[in-house]
């Protein structure tokens, strides 16, 4: 099992979240919380990124069908 995640909550970032972030092969847990991201999520998630947290953030658009994934946290 991979056990790589990344954590860039509380950074005041000010962006669009990067679609890189979401295909990463090697990330299964990406924390972006309580920055000022806007614009849609990605539109693709690869599977093993499993556990994600985009709360208090500005962000906007239609929810990507990845988002009812039973493996999926947020």
């Amino acid at each position: 099992m991979l056990v790589s995640y990344t954590d860039l909550s509380f950074n005041d970032i000010r962006e669009q979240i990067p679609g890189l972030l979401f295909g990463s092969t090697v990330l299964t847990q990406l924390f972006l919380g309580n920055n000022r991201l806007t614009g849609p999520l990605p539109a693709y998630k690869d599977e093993n990124l499993v556990n994600i947290d985009v709360s208090y953030n500005c962000l906007s658009g239609s929810i990507p069908s990845w988002i009812n994934r039973q493996n999926l946290q947020m």
